[in-house]
């Protein structure tokens, strides 16, 4: 089993989705993530909401890993 290192940091600023809703962030987090032999520090916002996703990773984190998504995005 792998193990998260994170600390979850009480703020509530307001996100905007993409539908126009407005939803409070429950916290910022700073999570040590690993990729395929790659470590990085990242930081997030954590939201109270259902979701098909756990975690979504940005421009600026894929960056950082040197990843492409696609060939599509480039």
């Amino acid at each position: 089993m792998k193990s998260l290192d994170y600390e979850i940091v009480k703020r509530s600023p307001m996100l905007i989705r993409f539908s126009g809703e407005t939803k409070y962030t429950v916290g910022e987090i700073k999570i040590h993530i690993y990729i395929e032999g790659v470590n990085s520090m990242q930081c997030g916002c954590v939201i109270d909401t259902l979701s098909a996703y756990k975690i979504i990773l940005g421009r600026p984190c894929m960056h950082d890993m040197m990843v492409v998504p696609s060939k599509y995005h480039q």
